[in-house]
């Protein structure tokens, strides 16, 4: 065969193809040794504002885990549904926390941490970008064992310092590696 035949070069661009589905499926699928280290979620969350409402809303959510000392990175963003001068509104709430998973040999996984979150309010001829950066804490908790080791339920309480705001949020987590 030619270098230039065409049902040569498609028979390699099949096998390339064929190994890159293959490699995809064995990093997702792989041994349970290498899960937990980058995660991907979706989450539903209901924030109260102490002194006045309550407020549900969705969001997504990515995380990297250190392997070995149970520090990682989270970055969330949700958006929720507002009243704002007789109209609605969306705040949507973008934040980076740093967090730190108990190493508890439970199928349990409690962890704390906390980091910075920015806000955006916009809707009925308004737009708020408050530009600044307000400090949360927080705490949660992940479930695992042998029945969740790639897809794991959560559930977490944000609590904002300056906002005094406080918001409760669960999901799941899909763990790639």
């Amino acid at each position: 065969m030619k270098e230039d035949d065409p049902v040569s070069e498609s028979h390699r661009t099949g096998w390339v193809f064929k190994i890159v589905f293959v490699s995809l499926g064995l990093l997702a699928w792989g041994p349970p040794s290498v899960a937990g280290q980058l995660a991907i979620g979706g989450e539903v969350s209901a924030t109260e504002f102490v002194e006045t409402e309550r407020t549900w809303g969705y969001g997504f959510r990515a995380q990297v885990q250190i392997p070995g000392i149970g520090l990682g990175v989270q970055g969330t963003y949700d958006t929720f549904g507002e009243d704002c001068l007789g109209g609605t509104c969306d705040l949507r709430e973008l934040a980076v926390n740093v967090i730190w998973v108990f190493p508890l040999p439970i199928p349990i996984s409690p962890y704390m941490g906390g980091g910075v979150i920015s806000e955006t309010l916009e809707g009925s001829g308004v737009e708020v970008n408050t530009d600044e950066y307000r400090v949360q804490v927080l705490g949660g908790v992940f479930l695992g064992g042998p029945t969740f080791q790639r897809f794991r339920p959560f559930g977490e309480v944000k609590y904002e310092l300056e906002e005094h705001r406080t918001t409760f949020s669960g999901g799941i987590l899909l763990y790639f590696f």
